[in-house]
């Protein structure tokens, strides 16, 4: 009887050293074909990498502020570009990449002198949706105030808003008809956001 309980304890050992060993070669088995898929990736974007490493082929690009590569319009690098990337959390409609843009700011205790702003935009096309009551609350729960001298007219909508040294300007058209964007939608209309720093004053 003691001699059974010796074979059967002795078989359960070797049992369980098999299913640990077939797990740890499964383990490995699998972090090697992780490895490979990221090399295949990698291999398959083109891998140009820039001098700090980033994938430029999939659209990274250094960013010092955060000493890491990003997406910019994923993410954002610094305030401009990280609040642009948070628009489309912050409203319903889906908003393009990121484009690099110069665009006018009025500015000066008078609101007459104009200031030629380096930033980026983003533009969300054929909306239908009250998208003015939409930005306006995002960037008011984001801190901004509405800036009096950058309001235009009603021939041409324009609303400016501003944080500090960050400025933006918010401006809606009617879509362009030959948009495929815009068929079957009625009264369709593009929102541009443009958004950029001020210089500092010396």
């Amino acid at each position: 009887m003691r001699s059974k309980l010796i074979y059967l304890f002795g078989g359960f050992l070797i049992f369980l050293t098999i299913v640990i060993s077939l797990n740890m070669l499964g383990d490995l088995v699998k972090k090697a074909d992780e490895k490979e898929g990221e090399v295949a990736e990698e291999e398959l974007i083109g891998g140009q990498k820039d001098e700090y490493g980033c994938l430029v082929a999939a659209g990274y690009s250094w960013c010092e502020e955060k000493e890491k590569c990003l997406r910019l319009w994923e993410e954002g690098c610094n305030r401009t570009t990280t609040l642009l990337a948070e628009l489309n959390d912050g409203t319903s409609e889906t908003f393009s990449s990121l484009t690099g843009i110069n665009f006018d700011w009025r500015g000066g205790e008078s609101g007459k002198q104009l200031k030629e702003i380096s930033g980026f935009s983003k533009t969300a096309f054929a909306v239908t949706s009250d998208m003015d009551y939409e930005i306006d609350h995002f960037f008011q729960t984001s801190g901004f105030v509405v800036d009096r001298y950058n309001l235009l007219d009603k021939t041409l909508t324009a609303k400016g808003y501003q944080k500090e040294d960050v400025v933006c300007l918010v401006s809606s058209k009617k879509t362009d008809k030959d948009n495929p964007l815009a068929t079957g939608k009625r009264n369709p209309y593009d929102f541009i956001v443009k958004c950029g720093e001020l210089e500092k004053e010396l």
